[in-house]
C-alpha cells in the first residue's frame, strides 16, 4: 500500500478552549495526551474512514503557538504547559497500552498568517480562511511553491524537531518546523 499524509482537521485551537460556563480549560498539560488519543480514536471511527490504526506510521500535530512562550495571559499560559509536554511526547498510542506511532508537533510561529505573509494584526476566522484558501488555490495552480513559502530568507526553520522546540521558546519573528515534514514526504518516510 502507498504511503500517504492523511489529516485530521480540527477546527479552532484545542489548547485554548474553555469548558462551557467555566474559567476552566477543557485541555491541560496533565489531559492533552489523552485528549490527542480521543481526536484520533474518532477519527478512526467514522465509518467513512478507510484508514486503520496499523496504516498509520506517524501523528502530526500541527498548530500555530500564538506566541504563547512570549505573551504572559491566561489562555496563552496553558497552551504553552500543553506544547512543553507534547514537545516531548515521542510517541502516542490510540489508547493506553496499544501499539504506539511517532508523533510530533508542527507549529507555526505566532500562526500562519504571519509565517506566510508577515501579517501580525489579528484577523477574523473569514480573514484567516480567505488567505489560506488563496494560498491552496496558488499552490494548486503552480502559481506558488509550497515548500519555498516556507523557505523565505526571512522566515525561521528547522529541520530537526527537537531543535526546533527548544529555540522557538525564545525565537522572534516569523518561524516554522514544517519545512521537516515536506522533507520527511519528500523522502518518503523513509527514516521512520
Amino acid at each position: 500500500m502507498k504511503k500517504r499524509v492523511t489529516p485530521i482537521v480540527i477546527h479552532g485551537d484545542m489548547l485554548t478552549r474553555y469548558k462551557k460556563y467555566s474559567k476552566e480549560f477543557e485541555i491541560t498539560s496533565s489531559n492533552v495526551t489523552k485528549e490527542l488519543q480521543k481526536v484520533v480514536n474518532s477519527f478512526l471511527k467514522k465509518p467513512s474512514n478507510v484508514i486503520k490504526w496499523a496504516d498509520i506510521i506517524k501523528i502530526y500535530y500541527v498548530t500555530d503557538t500564538d506566541n504563547c512562550f512570549k505573551i504572559e495571559r491566561e489562555n496563552l499560559i496553558n497552551k504553552r504547559k500543553c506544547l512543553n509536554k507534547l514537545f516531548k511526547l515521542k510517541k502516542i498510542g490510540k489508547s493506553k497500552g496499544s501499539r504506539e506511532q511517532p508523533f510530533e508537533v508542527i507549529f507555526f510561529g505566532n500562526n500562519l498568517e504571519h509565517v506566510l505573509y508577515g501579517i501580525e494584526n489579528r484577523l477574523s476566522d473569514k480573514e484567516k480562511t480567505k488567505l489560506s484558501t488563496e494560498f491552496a488555490i496558488d499552490v494548486s495552480n503552480g502559481k506558488k511553491d509550497f515548500k519555498s513559502s516556507f523557505s523565505q530568507g526571512e522566515i525561521k526553520t528547522w529541520n530537526i524537531y527537537e531543535e526546533s522546540y527548544k529555540e522557538i521558546q525564545n525565537y522572534k519573528g516569523r518561524a516554522t518546523n514544517i519545512t521537516a515534514l515536506i522533507e520527511e514526504i519528500e523522502n518518503g518516510f523513509k527514516f521512520l
